[in-house]
């Protein structure tokens, strides 16, 4: 039987792919290709180029994680889709 994964791993992993998306929203304009890219083996997240990754990654459009914000007037990170994400990391018991 697999070993569980603690609650707090998958909150920093999140975190850690909230982070990526806001850099992204802070800075689109320089962005062009960039995706939201983890490594299956270690859980290594980026924000990069898909050009750049080779076939050890799973890679994430970065639109799959932005939502309008309340008034509609900008992008903001889209918390569920970041958990969803996360949880498909790590097993949680």
């Amino acid at each position: 039987m697999k070993k569980s994964d603690s609650y707090i791993d998958r909150n920093l992993f999140n975190e850690e792919i909230c982070d990526l998306v806001e850099e992204y929203l802070s800075n689109k304009d320089t962005y062009t290709d960039e995706v939201v890219a983890i490594q299956k083996m270690t859980k290594e997240i980026q924000l990069i180029s898909e050009r750049k990754l080779n076939h050890n990654w799973e890679v994430y459009p970065i639109n799959k994680f932005l939502r309008r914000n309340v008034n509609d007037t900008s992008f903001e990170v889209d918390i569920d889709a970041t958990l969803d994400l996360a949880d498909s990391y790590f097993f949680l018991h």
